[in-house]
């Protein structure tokens, strides 16, 4: 879950590149480990769809429709 962690720090870049970038690896780590995501606590879950939900309202439309 460590991997986890710092996706999600990418996540909040201010470069739309390297949020589309954020946005592959993070369905990448999701596909890769459900199980563990099953298995985390809670608040993981959380913040793996809090993470999607902002790339869901990113302003940018290449971002937002990768994130679709």
């Amino acid at each position: 879950m460590e991997d986890f962690k710092s996706i999600l720090d990418t996540c909040q870049t201010n470069d739309w590149q390297k949020r589309i970038k954020a946005i592959d690896n993070l369905q990448e780590f999701t596909e890769s480990n459900t199980a563990a995501i099953k298995n985390s606590s809670p608040s993981n879950f959380v913040q793996l769809v809090d993470a999607y939900s902002r790339f869901l309202q990113d302003p940018n439309t290449k971002v937002l429709s990768k994130a679709q």
